[in-house]
C-alpha cells in the first residue's frame, strides 16, 4: 500500500504462510478466511529473474505434471480464472523472455513427441484452447476473420460457441 492508500484507511487484507500453504484473507468486517493450497508461488524478489524462476516454478508445479499424464494417455486441461487484470495471461502466456505455462508446456510437448515417435509409430495429440469471456465462449486457435460469406455462420470465426451435452461422453463445445 502506498501513502495514499493508507491515509484513506485501507490496508492489507492478504497474508501469506508458505509454510502451511494457506492464505489468509480478511473481510470488511474483519473475519478472517483461511485457504489451503497445493502451491503458493510469491514474489518476494522483485528482480528479473526472480520472475522468470516463478514462470518456470509454475510450469514444474501445474504443467509438467499435467504432460507426464497427457503422455500417459490421459486427457489434461489447465484453467486459468481470475479478475481481469489478476495475471491470467501472464501466468498462462508469458512474454518471449520469460514465456509462461502455454509456451513451456508445448516445448516439451513436442520434444516429448518427437522422442517417442522415434519408439513407437505414432503419437496423436488434440489441443483446445478456449477462453471464456463476458459468457462467450472463443476458440482461440481459429482465426478472427471467416472466410465464409455467410454473416449468420458466428461459429466458423470461432466466436460465441455452444456448451452442449453428450449423455454417453459429456459436456463438450
Amino acid at each position: 500500500l502506498d501513502s495514499k492508500d493508507k491515509a484513506l484507511g485501507y490496508y492489507n487484507a492478504l497474508r501469506v504462510n508458505d509454510d502451511k500453504k494457506e492464505i489468509q484473507v480478511t473481510d470488511r468486517v474483519n473475519k478472517q478466511l483461511t485457504f489451503t493450497c497445493d502451491y503458493i508461488i510469491s514474489n518476494t524478489d522483485k528482480t528479473a529473474l526472480a520472475v522468470d524462476s516463478q514462470q518456470q516454478q509454475v510450469y514444474e508445479c501445474i504443467g509438467k505434471p499435467l504432460l507426464n499424464r497427457a503422455f500417459d494417455g490421459y486427457n489434461v486441461s489447465i484453467f486459468a480464472y481470475g479478475q481481469t487484470g489478476s495475471g491470467k495471461t501472464y501466468s498462462m502466456i508469458g512474454t518471449n523472455e520469460q514465456p509462461g505455462l502455454i509456451p513451456r508446456f508445448f516445448d516439451e510437448l513436442f520434444e516429448k513427441k518427437m522422442n517417442r515417435d522415434k519408439l513407437v509409430s505414432s503419437t496423436h495429440i488434440e489441443i483446445s484452447y478456449y477462453e471464456i469471456y463476458n459468457e462467450k465462449i472463443y476458440d482461440l486457435l481459429r482465426s478472427n476473420n471467416s472466410d465464409s460469406t455467410n454473416k449468420n455462420q458466428a461459429n466458423s470465426s470461432g466466436r460465441n460457441l455452444q456448451i452442449r451435452e453428450n449423455p454417453q461422453t459429456g459436456p463438450f463445445i
